[in-house]
């Protein structure tokens, strides 16, 4: 049997009997746990409240959570929508410009008209790059044995080349517009990133006339191996996009090192301007210069032999007006 409540237990009980009502129209407390609460006495009422009020207010905490990320994902959702429709899709807008810059970068190879960018001459280029990589990798290993000067030598007369009409394409081009040869004045033209100054397509070698068709094919051959790889796996618009950046990637590290060799070559130039110039000494000075050391070293034997004369002399001088020299025997000096 339980012991009888106090009557100060009873009145505890009954202010929590009390306080239970609002407790569970605030909370929500469900009722099978508040008729255990209400069953308990003492300090078990007691626990049993404090957990029930612990796990609500945890509950509640819980939801009002969830709800501000629901809400949140709604307003990500809503501002990007809104965004789209002012702005216009970034991604979509930026692969709009990169085939409108590609389709200018390749014109510039003789592929013009209305199926300028096919996928037959981007493997053909393709072909070209893998080639010409493979042929640069031998010169380097020939140059490093002491064969060669590690130039990459390619025929692109002979076949297959000849047959692949790219040579013909870029032959075709005589002319560009006076904008387009600025633009394509690396010597003249300073271009800060891989874009040109007309924003368009990317800055190549010399002017009208050039031969951007080897120039290209340089440029990607300084490509990594699954990067060639890759290209020629992809297909469609994929492929001449991800030819065109990759040509943008490598002309914009070809013009970093340039930029860096810039600066290489201005700071050797400053140090050797501060730098003291060397003395130039003729034959004859330096005849002379020996002459001097020869005559130097004959004064100072002179000057030591003198030395050593002078010394006897002195030896000799004391040694006469010593007295116990004279008081010695004749026969003994």
């Amino acid at each position: 049997m339980s012991e009888p409540l106090s009557d100060k237990d009873s009145e505890a009980d009954a202010t929590i009997d009390g306080a239970l009502q609002q407790l569970q129209q605030s909370l929500g407390i469900p009722v099978e746990q508040l008729a255990g609460i209400q069953s308990a006495h003492g300090h078990k009422k007691v626990s049993l409240l404090a957990a029930a009020i612990r796990t609500r207010l945890f509950m509640l905490r819980y939801d009002s959570e969830d709800a501000e990320r629901r809400n949140g994902s709604k307003l990500r959702s809503l501002q990007e929508k809104h965004w789209e429709a002012t702005m216009g899709n970034p991604k979509e807008r930026k692969r709009q410009e990169d085939l409108a810059q590609s389709a200018s970068y390749f014109a510039r190879l003789g592929w013009v008209g209305d199926d300028a960018v096919t996928e037959d001459r981007l493997e053909a280029l393709l072909k070209r790059v893998r080639a010409y990589k493979l042929a640069a990798e031998k010169a380097r290993d020939q140059a490093a044995a002491g064969q060669g000067d590690g130039a990459a030598a390619v025929d692109w007369k002979a076949h297959p080349w000849s047959a692949d009409g790219l040579t013909a394409l870029q032959e075709s081009v005589s002319s560009v517009d006076d904008a387009a040869a600025a633009a394509l004045a690396g010597g003249s033209v300073t271009v800060k990133g891989p874009l040109a100054p007309d924003g368009s397509a990317l800055a190549g070698p010399g002017g009208a006339g050039a031969d951007h068709l080897s120039y290209t094919v340089k440029l990607l051959a300084n490509c990594r191996w699954d990067d060639v790889e890759r290209m020629e796996g992809w297909d469609g618009e994929r492929k001449q996009l991800g030819v065109y950046r990759h040509i943008r990637t490598q002309k914009f590290i070809e013009f970093t090192q340039q930029e860096i060799e810039a600066k290489e070559k201005k700071l050797r130039e400053v140090f050797d301007a501060m730098r003291r110039p060397a003395r130039q000494i003729t034959s004859k000075q330096m005849d002379g210069f020996f002459e001097r050391l020869q005559d130097d070293a004959a004064k100072r034997r002179q000057a030591m032999q003198k030395f050593e004369a002078d010394k006897l002399e002195r030896e000799k001088a004391i040694l006469a007006s010593s007295a116990m020299f004279k008081s010695r025997p004749r026969s003994a000096r």
